[in-house]
């Protein structure tokens, strides 16, 4: 029976008295979370589990409303202990609850600065000095006159003539500097307007979030994070810039952009897991905010926008990383590949499948975003095998004008293409002189390559 085998059995005499009497006792008392409670242990032993979850979340804003906060929170996690994956369990109420949790404990934190005295009864000391006051009661104080006292009834004390030296009064204390928590709240709230991302956040959990925020700052020439270490953060430029660069198939160095203010850097490791596919560096003195992943995936999960906006984010820097490495599509802008980005289409292989058939017009033009690819040519009745192709490499209709192919290409092992269509690919090679160049250096070089392992075969 699970979580509820200790008590009754579904359907039980019992089982239907115990809901029955948490029925009367709610219906006498409203405010009752002890019946609540109860009520929803027992629909869920009857089965009813969705019925208790219902009841709970029902009853849980009314019981924060009326600012009972402990008995709120003893109400969703009674909703989530029934059903931790059931999607009627609302996480609304709890996130206003943590959150008013969060800001009273700020409130009510002592700061470094101590609070002033109150003013002490008239006439308790005499004269102003570094010694602290006395005691109460080291002073009687006069008996309560019917009129009040004549001039002089007290001794004033003596004024100095100049003023005193330094030292005489104790100077205030500076004002305790604002805490992490403040620091980070202002930080965020000032750069959300201009950060997507967290715009796509609901204004209700963003101070939620703010508990796995950390605070970023870099000096020029600093380096954030290097390509192929291991990460699972996103950061948010909130100031600054960085340079985003990576190494290409041939080892040269290309800078894949410039992250400015409101920009998300670090987004693939922080989807996938997978290890930095780039390195970030301070050019100028920089400001950023760092977001774990654990604290955006549960609210990704329950926040459709927000995990659109990821995927969004996602698919445009990989596909633009992806054409950025490839000897090919390397030598295009920044705004070309941002251009290009929009008209790849990723596709899944499986390993075996024949992409590319010698003597066949290929659909399009490929990019290896993932995986190995084998191509082959045949002479006479034997296989040749001429390379393999790994992942930013091209091959397919390279010019445009669907020619046949003069070898066949297949997939090792799993693998994932970006597909370009031979009509898209022409519109790229007519309006850059350099995708062009750079398409029949490739053209020529895979000949020269077929020759060479034909020449080598026949040996």
């Amino acid at each position: 029976m699970g979580l509820f085998s200790d008590g009754p059995r579904p359907d039980s005499p019992a089982t239907r008295e115990r809901i029955e009497a948490a029925r009367r006792r709610l219906k006498e008392n409203p405010a009752d979370t002890g019946a609540v409670l109860t009520l929803a242990d027992a629909l869920a032993t009857s089965g009813q589990k969705a019925e208790a979850v219902r009841l709970l979340n029902r009853y849980g804003p009314i019981v924060q409303a009326r600012g009972r906060l402990e008995d709120a929170i003893a109400v969703y996690k009674k909703a989530s202990q029934l059903d931790p994956h059931c999607d009627l369990t609302s996480s609304t109420y709890l996130s206003h609850l943590q959150l008013k949790k969060i800001l009273d404990a700020e409130k009510e934190a002592p700061t470094e600065t101590p609070a002033a005295p109150a003013p002490p009864p008239s006439g308790t000391f005499t004269r102003p000095g570094p010694d602290p006051p006395p005691p109460s009661g080291s002073f009687p104080k006069p008996a309560a006159a019917p009129t009040p006292p004549s001039s002089g009834f007290f001794p004033r004390p003596t004024l100095p003539e100049s003023p005193p030296p330094s030292g005489v009064f104790a100077a205030p204390e500076p004002a305790a500097p604002p805490s992490e928590w403040s620091q980070k709240r202002e930080a965020v709230h000032g750069a959300r307007p201009g950060i997507a991302l967290l715009r796509d956040i609901p204004p209700v959990l963003i101070d939620l979030v703010l508990q796995r925020i950390n605070l970023i700052t870099l000096a020029p020439g600093e380096i954030l994070f290097r390509e192929g270490s291991e990460g699972n953060s996103l950061y948010f430029v909130v100031q600054g810039a960085l340079e985003i660069s990576t190494r290409s198939d041939l080892g040269v160095e290309v800078l894949l952009r410039t992250a400015r203010n409101g920009e998300a850097i670090g987004e693939t490791s922080f989807l996938t897991a997978l290890p930095r596919y780039a390195t970030a560096t301070a050019r100028e003195p920089s400001h950023l905010l760092e977001l774990d992943h654990n604290a955006v995936t549960p609210i990704a999960r329950k926040h459709r926008p927000l995990a659109e906006a990821l995927s969004r984010l996602y698919e445009e820097r990989v596909l633009g990383a992806a054409l950025a490495r490839s000897r090919v599509f390397g030598v295009l802008s920044d705004d070309e590949r941002r251009q290009l980005t929009q008209k790849l289409r990723p596709a899944a292989v499986q390993a075996g499948t024949l992409v590319v058939r010698e003597g066949v017009p290929a659909k399009g033009a490929y990019i290896v975003k993932r995986g190995a690819f084998r191509v082959t040519f045949r002479s006479g009745d034997r296989s040749i095998a001429v390379s393999l192709l790994r992942p930013h490499e091209v091959f397919g209709d390279l010019a445009g004008e669907r020619e046949l192919q003069a070898e066949s290409v297949t997939a090792v092992v799993e693998s994932e293409l970006l597909c370009l269509a031979t009509e898209d690919l022409s519109t790229f090679r007519s309006a850059s002189p350099r995708l062009a160049a750079a398409l029949e250096a490739l053209r020529l070089e895979r000949a020269e390559r077929s020759v060479a392992a034909l020449l080598q075969a026949r040996r």
